[in-house]
């Protein structure tokens, strides 16, 4: 599998990362995101790259 994150997932992006995002889906190395608790916004697309991994402390 090549992508790093899986869709559900909480993420941020790196350029703004006091917006939470969850990843809907990933196809063709691009992340498909919602701001979360906002679903009437268009989707918001990133590489891997572009996205900052949770932290888990």
């Amino acid at each position: 599998m090549e992508n790093r994150y899986k869709a559900g997932m909480n993420i941020t992006a790196s350029e703004a990362p006091e917006n939470k995002l969850v990843i809907l889906r990933y196809y063709k190395r691009i992340y498909y995101c919602e701001l979360v608790g906002d679903t009437t916004h268009k989707l918001l697309s990133y590489f891997e790259g572009d996205l900052i991994a949770p932290s888990n402390a």
